[in-house]
């Protein structure tokens, strides 16, 4: 079985899915973690999962939300999969448009509620985007860890 898990952070950092997606490898699946490369990016370390950067023009804000979102649909358009996880709310609708396109089961996994996050809960605008996306997408994925 392929898993992809999809982040928008720098894969270098990210302790918890290097934990997550390196259990899963040793119990026999093959996992891929997609994230995003930045200017200041160190060498990726091997390890028993596999990793993609995508890099991007902006690296903040709406447009690199949408750019990066773009940029990840058409990665994982191409690739085979039998399952894909998007992390959080920011990579969810890439995923769920994948998973409905090549008919695969979708995980959501939130481990904090994006929109009540300082950064977006004081913007409004930014708040009523992030919120609607969440309320079109999150009822979509029946599998996953959803924050309280």
């Amino acid at each position: 079985m392929i898993i992809y898990f999809t982040v928008t952070n720098d894969l270098s950092y990210d302790q918890r899915m290097i934990r997550i997606c390196t259990s899963l490898a040793q119990a026999g699946y093959q996992v891929k973690l997609v994230g995003r490369k930045l200017k200041a990016s160190i060498p990726l370390i091997e390890q028993p999962f596999k990793q993609k950067r995508i890099n991007c023009f902006f690296n903040n804000g709406k447009l690199f939300y949408a750019e990066y979102n773009i940029r990840l649909f058409f990665y994982l358009l191409s690739k085979k999969m039998n399952c894909i996880c998007a992390i959080d709310l920011d990579t969810i609708l890439p995923c769920y448009f994948i998973s409905k396109l090549k008919g695969i089961p979708r995980v959501y996994d939130a481990h904090e509620l994006f929109c009540e996050m300082k950064e977006i809960v004081t913007r409004p605008f930014i708040y009523k985007t992030w919120k609607n996306i969440e309320r079109y997408s999150v009822p979509k994925f029946i599998y996953g860890n959803k924050a309280p």
